[in-house]
């Protein structure tokens, strides 16, 4: 894991990023598993902005100091446009997320600030063991239910109820 050198993004700057990520983007931890850990998994903060315009994420790296990478994750097939993404590394996470305020992933934003702070603690571990595995645990199913699809409790009362008059 290399360090990254930190930056201090403007308001603008700030904000870009902040309507990018609450808009377009994900912030997950992910448990992939690994034939060469330990315990049979390693644990992956992710920040990614998923976009078809490919100058939308170039700006993003722009506005963030060159930080991230952009990869193509899908070519463009028929009618369907290829697809981009931007990805933070964790040690460029951990120098964008704490600058960022975002208004509808928040929640995920702390979260996964806070699973940088354990994972930190564990690469610095004299065991390398697993001794944060289970707060990790508890923000990885935090993540995953605050990022799941469906229908947001704050919906259930209106479903089935007909909110505009039939003409």
């Amino acid at each position: 894991m290399e360090d990254v050198e930190p930056i201090v993004l403007s308001d603008y700057n700030r904000g870009y990023l902040e309507m990018a990520i609450d808009c377009e983007g994900n912030l997950s931890l992910t448990k992939d598993k690994s034939d060469t850990a330990k315990r049979g998994y390693t644990w992956r903060p992710r920040v990614m902005v998923t976009n078809t315009n490919l100058k939308l994420l170039e700006a993003l790296k722009d506005i963030s100091g060159g930080l991230g990478k952009i990869i193509l994750s899908r070519g463009q097939k028929g009618n369907y446009k290829a697809v981009y993404y931007w990805y933070l590394r964790p040690s460029e996470q951990r120098v964008i997320l704490p600058q960022l305020s975002l208004t509808i992933k928040e929640e995920q934003r702390i979260l996964l600030l806070d699973a940088l702070l354990l994972l930190e603690e564990n690469r610095y571990s004299s065991s390398r063991s697993s001794k944060n595995d289970a707060g990790l645990e508890q923000i990885y199913l935090d993540l995953k239910k605050l990022n799941g699809k469906g229908v947001h409790q704050s919906y259930l009362p209106f479903i089935g109820k007909r909110r505009c008059k039939e003409r």
